[in-house]
């Protein structure tokens, strides 16, 4: 009898993820084994839908049903990738942690669009939790029992969606989907890049985003071809908050109506420093009257606005929220920018 040393026959299912994996690992200069050598770090496979709470997360088939368990099995700077495939989680009160140095997170297939049967690439946090986070210096406290996602390890996410169901109304207050929370010199949770991810402001469950991504220690950050529509505040806030919130890099992202503003600022106590911000693109939508492109209240400490495009449908709104002269009194130097309808060119 003739044994066959074929392997088994991949479902459509698996097909499709290995491709996804190994077109977007080309795309994103992830690692990919060449002939003759081995593969750098390991793969691991989270199905929300499909997967198990026990399985080995090597192939589709054997995949782990939820991405906590899927770093579970990573290991630090081992260059790890887990593939995310699709299926919304919830991830409970404290939300994921990503907190393994090194690991690529994946979301297959990429590119911040649903699926034919509706199902988002997507981590949320849930309504019952409370705010997902909140600040609120008029009381002086904080909380971060619920991002939907907090990083507090270099690492890279890449095609994800992530929602907050929940947002604090009142002047100094806000949530978040996503925090960037390193140890008091940001070194922890720094170093990392965040590409081609999406976060909405209306979400699932009827609820809304106040802030899609909250950088607090957030050294050398990389905020990269993301798109942030109509969160109540603010699609990003630079918030130090006594931690290192400098070095980042929000390079060709699409900020739409997002409430304040595309970018917004958390003065006290400390100021973010050395921000560049690049070829984004600002808009107000539908029913955002007040939004701006960029508000630094003065509070930055040097940094770089440049190439942008602000776009407004109504006269008298702001493109950044101070003049040239006062920016650069600050050491924000602009370049570049390019202002349409109704836009405020000042700076």
């Amino acid at each position: 009898m003739v044994m066959s040393h074929r392997p088994p026959v991949a479902s459509a299912k698996e097909k499709f993820a290995m491709l996804a994996w190994l077109a977007m690992q080309t795309r994103w200069n992830l690692p990919v084994p060449m002939a003759g050598m081995p593969p750098i770090g390991d793969v691991y496979f989270v199905d929300p839908i499909g997967g198990a709470a026990v399985a080995d997360g090597r192939t589709p088939a054997t995949a782990v049903n939820t991405t906590a368990l899927g770093l579970a099995l990573c290991t630090a700077d081992n260059g790890d990738v887990i593939v995310r495939m699709p299926g919304l989680e919830r991830p409970g009160d404290v939300g994921l942690a990503m907190n393994v140095r090194g690991v690529t997170l994946l979301g297959v297939p990429p590119g911040n669009i649903f699926q034919p049967s509706g199902e988002p690439v997507g981590i949320g946090a849930t309504e019952a939790m409370g705010p997902a986070y909140w600040r609120d210096d008029a009381m002086g406290g904080e909380s971060a029992t619920g991002p939907a996602v907090t990083v507090t390890q270099p690492c890279r996410i890449i095609g994800m969606e992530f929602f907050a169901d929940w947002t604090v109304a009142g002047s100094g207050q806000f949530s978040a989907a996503m925090l960037i929370d390193g140890d008091l010199f940001g070194f922890s949770g720094g170093w990392n890049m965040i590409e081609m991810c999406r976060f909405p402001g209306t979400t699932f469950d009827a609820g809304v985003c106040g802030v899609g991504i909250c950088c607090m220690g957030a050294y050398q950050s990389i905020i990269k071809y993301c798109t942030f529509e109509e969160c109540t505040e603010a699609g990003i806030m630079l918030d130090a908050n006594l931690k290192e919130c400098h070095d980042v890099y929000i390079e060709e992202n699409n900020f739409w109506g997002n409430g304040n503003a595309g970018i917004d600022t958390e003065p006290t106590p400390a100021a973010p420093q050395d921000i560049k911000v690049h070829r984004n693109k600002f808009a107000r939508t539908h029913g955002q009257a007040q939004t701006m492109g960029i508000r630094t209240r003065l509070a930055w400490e040097a940094g770089m606005i440049t190439d942008n495009f602000f776009a407004y449908t109504r006269a008298g709104v702001l493109a950044i929220d101070q003049a040239r002269a006062a920016l650069e009194a600050i050491n924000v130097y602009c370049a570049g920018n390019s202002y349409t309808d109704g836009g405020d060119p000042r700076a």
